[in-house]
């Protein structure tokens, strides 16, 4: 394993769970459009697209990559279950032609970056699609992704004798474990399910707008809030990475400024500096890269 962070000059390779939801039946675009902020409608196979899902409030139950194949739709997501997003699509439900799977066992997850990861992927005989495209088979989907900014995620059938992993790794490439992942993902403001996309959220506090909403889709579920939003012209706070540069603060904890709470931690990994980046909401007026934000002994660096 590497304890590196610049990756330009080489490709690096990193094993994950996802979560794989499958949709198939006739109906199956024309209902997930209904429920997330991307526009499924305009989806041709081969293609995929960044979107948020939400409840009836517009707050964010999950958040993944809508892959559009021939036959059938797949949410991945970086959840830790799908049960969640599953049971809330399964809720809504009549008499629409669409089956809900959770496919999450099937599918094991492999994310390439690095300033020269295509070539390795293409030394491997594997096609690296173009952004917002699909290169799929039987038993493998490829896509470009933001997992810990940008890369090539890979989803190869787990029965199958494919090692895409390990065939990478046998030519060079560099092993990223699960920690030092989280650590570059949170570098990258990157955010994933269940640490920074939770129920509490709105979709514009993640500052994706251009990658995962459609403003013109027309109406879904939670869409009212969004466009309030998008009318009164910001959120009050925003996801934003920080450094610790003075005092402690554990996941969970709150900041606070005279008094004030102007955010909360969702994630914090250490460097092998030792130094402690992390994610969290801040409130907006404490969220310009560069600034310095003290609050209750604590010292920050805005990222």
């Amino acid at each position: 394993m590497t304890s590196k962070t610049d990756f330009s000059d080489t490709c690096a390779v990193a094993s994950l769970s996802l979560s794989v939801i499958r949709l198939s039946g006739n109906d199956r675009a024309k209902f997930l459009h209904n429920f997330c902020t991307a526009d499924i409608n305009r989806l041709q196979a081969d293609q995929c697209c960044e979107a948020f899902f939400l409840n009836h409030k517009g707050k964010t139950l999950s958040h993944g990559i809508v892959v559009c194949r021939e036959v059938d739709l797949l949410i991945v997501s970086t959840a830790k279950s799908p049960s969640v997003l599953l049971e809330h699509l399964d809720r809504f439900l009549l008499s629409e032609d669409v089956q809900l799977q959770d496919v999450s066992q099937l599918w094991r997850g492999v994310f390439v970056f690095g300033g020269q990861c295509e070539q390795a992927l293409q030394a491997c005989d594997i096609q690296v699609p173009s952004v917002g495209g699909v290169a799929s088979t039987g038993f493998q989907v490829v896509v470009r992704a933001e997992l810990a900014g940008q890369g090539i995620l890979i989803l190869e059938a787990a029965a199958g004798d494919v090692d895409v992993a390990g065939k990478l790794l046998s030519n060079g490439a560099v092993d990223v474990s699960a920690d030092h992942l989280d650590l570059l993902r949170i570098e990258k403001m990157t955010p994933w399910c269940d640490t920074e996309v939770t129920d509490r959220c709105l979709p514009q506090e993640f500052r994706r707008d251009s990658k995962a909403i459609s403003f013109t889709k027309g109406c879904y579920l939670g869409q009212e809030t969004v466009a309030r939003l998008d009318a009164l012209g910001h959120v009050n706070r925003y996801l934003s990475g920080f450094e610790i540069l003075e005092g402690d603060v554990s996941v969970g904890d709150s900041f606070r400024k005279d008094e004030k709470k102007i955010g909360v931690v969702t994630s914090l990994a250490k460097d092998s500096e030792g130094r402690k980046f992390g994610l969290g909401f801040l409130r907006v007026e404490f969220t310009k890269p560069g600034d310095t934000v003290s609050c209750d002994g604590v010292k920050l660096q805005i990222k």
